[in-house]
């Protein structure tokens, strides 16, 4: 159904997020608009507001629980000009009450996760550095140190461990035990995987025992979480953009 009302965002929709339980649609907008659509009555939804800080929304993000909701935005009103971009994450409870900022973010954000179990919210920028907030608190557990090249751009959350990737490098992060540090620690990998021949987009299988990688020489490959290579799936005759795996893990 089409979203139709006053007060709608304006310019172009940059995210959307859907509530586990199908119920809920969360937008970002890139010239300022930041709304909660909610499916409570037959016909059309209704519409919350959410306050956030004066820019643009760009990342949208609901936890698998539904207990929280979080928007990244860039508050560099000038960033079409000059200067450099400017997010800031704000986090709300699952029904778009109770905002807080997350403290220690800075530079943009082009990722932006919930842990399986709602407890913990992770950001990355370009700047490659991934950090680690509490979702109940908004406190900053951890945070990581790109010395590399390449700007790990993206991320995604299996169990406790973080799953990070760029261009042409793998990192895996494990967040057991983090938030029992008194204040914010450095987050190293567990293991790191060079791909020289640039990849698309990263994965891992349900039992957490294989890194899932989408080529950009048409191949996908399989790395255990070891590292070892254990296989490369070919056929592709062009780069590779998405990979998953089945449920199952077949």
């Amino acid at each position: 159904n089409l979203l139709n009302g006053t007060n709608l965002p304006s310019g172009t929709v940059k995210d959307a997020a859907v509530s586990p339980g199908g119920d809920r649609v969360l937008i970002a907008a890139d010239a300022g608009g930041d709304f909660l659509w909610e499916w409570n009555a037959p016909g059309q939804p209704s519409l919350q507001a959410l306050r956030t800080p004066k820019g643009r929304p760009q990342l949208a993000a609901f936890s698998p629980g539904g207990k929280w909701l979080a928007l990244a935005s860039d508050t560099n009103q000038n960033r079409l000009f000059f200067g450099a971009n400017n997010y800031q994450i704000q986090i709300w409870a699952g029904d778009g009450s109770n905002p807080r900022h997350l403290e220690g973010h800075s530079g943009d954000a082009s990722s932006l996760r919930f842990s399986p179990d709602d407890r913990f919210i992770a950001a990355v920028g370009r700047e490659g550095v991934v950090r680690l907030w509490e979702s109940a608190s908004g406190r900053l557990l951890a945070f990581s140190t790109n010395l590399t090249p390449d700007r790990i751009g993206k991320l995604t959350f299996h169990g406790s461990r973080v799953l990070a990737w760029g261009q042409t490098m793998v990192q895996l992060f494990d967040t057991a035990g983090i938030e029992s540090a008194n204040r914010a620690r450095e987050l190293r990998p567990m293991r790191e995987l060079i791909y020289p021949q640039g990849i698309r987009m990263a994965a891992m299988s349900p039992d957490g025992m294989t890194i899932l990688t989408a080529g950009m020489d048409s191949k996908a490959r399989l790395n255990l979480s070891s590292g070892e290579l254990s296989g490369e799936l070919i056929g592709h005759t062009s780069q590779i953009n998405a990979i998953d795996s089945s449920p199952d893990g077949r």
